[in-house]
């Protein structure tokens, strides 16, 4: 899990990953309280969205009628 590996930053939208239009990572982190010194963990979340996918008006992808008919934000 250490191990360095460079090509895991790499965005991925390419080949058939490029077809769901995002990359989507995630950090889970640690952070501690200085003055009672409390463990807490929590994670960042971002998206990288296809630009190659990309239309004239934005898509919001989670409204029942894109979802019917496939169409991706």
């Amino acid at each position: 899990m250490n191990k360095s590996d460079l090509k895991r930053d790499y965005y991925m939208l390419k080949g058939p990953l490029a077809k769901k239009g995002y990359d989507w990572w995630w950090h889970s982190l640690t952070a501690y309280n200085k003055k009672t010194g409390e463990e807490r963990p929590f994670f960042i979340e971002y998206f990288v969205c296809n630009p190659a996918l990309a239309e004239e008006e934005p898509t919001l992808g989670q409204l029942p009628e894109n979802q019917k008919t496939g169409k991706k934000p």
